[in-house]
């Protein structure tokens, strides 16, 4: 059983996002990259090339005063990063009505994973559940440095 956006007529905004001034498109690209994952997923992968990358880019103290500074160029460096920006772009050459679909498939599948492990992980709060970058550790040791 798969989920299918069928519901054309209905404008989508991602508030949080849509305050970029992006197109439709644009912002649920941005929303796949950042909120489900998909970019920390690609560096992740990458390995050394990301973070040889990223020290580049990211200063490294630590310290409580510069964390809005580091998580800043973090996100910055996501977005610069070839693998990202290639992704960006395969993404925003997608129909709408593409991107929702791949965006619904996503949290399609967390819920059948994780709605019996995960309080309210249901089809009414999908965005509570684990989407599929949340389950790669090599994602997670990424974000835990």
């Amino acid at each position: 059983l798969w989920f299918e956006w069928n519901k054309e007529e209905i404008a989508w905004r991602y508030t949080f996002i849509s305050l970029l001034g992006q197109d439709d498109e644009a912002s649920l690209a941005s929303h796949l990259l950042h909120h489900h994952g998909l970019a920390p997923l690609l560096a992740s992968q990458a390995g050394e090339t990301f973070t040889q990358f990223m020290n580049n880019r990211v200063p490294p103290d630590n310290t409580p005063e510069h964390a809005n500074e580091r998580t800043y160029r973090f996100v910055q460096s996501l977005e610069d990063f070839s693998a990202v920006r290639e992704m960006r772009g395969l993404l925003e050459s997608l129909t709408l009505g593409g991107l929702r679909n791949f965006h619904a498939h996503d949290h399609s599948l967390a819920v059948r994973k994780w709605r019996d492990r995960i309080g309210n992980c249901e089809w009414e709060h999908s965005s509570d559940c684990f989407v599929q970058a949340a389950t790669s550790e090599s994602t997670a040791k990424l974000m835990s440095e």
